[in-house]
């Protein structure tokens, strides 16, 4: 009798090794799986000034490509229609954003995340990532996402928490 139970419990402590087991491969798989889509880009085979379709682009291309200091050319959208606004950059960094005039002196500094969103590109809703004002916090009821950069000229819309609807458009071009 005394082996029996010997046994039984020896399946039971096998059973659970064999769940922990299953549960650690399974995150161990999940985690080189996404590793793995992010390290299939060859970053040094890519024009990073002419790239079409930057919104279907992964994360870190869309990073590096919209990383830098740009001059906003043009913004359309809203009840204004088209604006021009004259001196104002915007600079992406790693891990802050910062707009600013150079004939008001105003100057905003903020810190953003990217969040992977609906969002519309030319009629059609697909997911993006979004630059996201105001880091984890999300407190911006709007944020960012690239269309395209040609020949160092960036177009992005804006995007609200609310709804699937585009705000504005904006033109950047790049500063050297």
């Amino acid at each position: 009798m005394n082996k029996i139970f010997i046994t039984i419990k020896n399946k039971k402590v096998m059973k659970k090794i064999i769940l922990q087991t299953t549960a650690i491969l399974l995150i161990l798989a999940g985690v080189v799986a996404c590793g793995k889509e992010n390290a299939d880009i060859d970053m040094s085979k890519i024009d990073f000034s002419n790239i079409e379709n930057l919104y279907e682009q992964p994360l870190p291309v869309i990073q590096k490509a919209v990383q830098g200091r740009w001059k906003l050319y043009q913004t359309c959208g809203g009840d204004a229609g088209c604006s021009y606004p004259p001196n104002t950059f915007i600079t992406i960094a790693s891990n802050e954003i910062i707009l600013e005039n150079i004939d008001s002196g105003e100057y905003i500094e903020n810190s953003y995340s990217w969040k992977n969103k609906k969002v519309d590109v030319y009629g059609k809703t697909i997911n993006s990532y979004v630059l996201w004002p105001g880091g984890a916090d999300e407190t911006a009821q709007s944020g960012m996402y690239f269309l395209s950069i040609k020949s160092d000229t960036l177009v992005s819309r804006s995007c609200s928490l609310t709804s699937d609807y585009t705000v504005f458009e904006s033109i950047h071009t790049k500063v050297k």
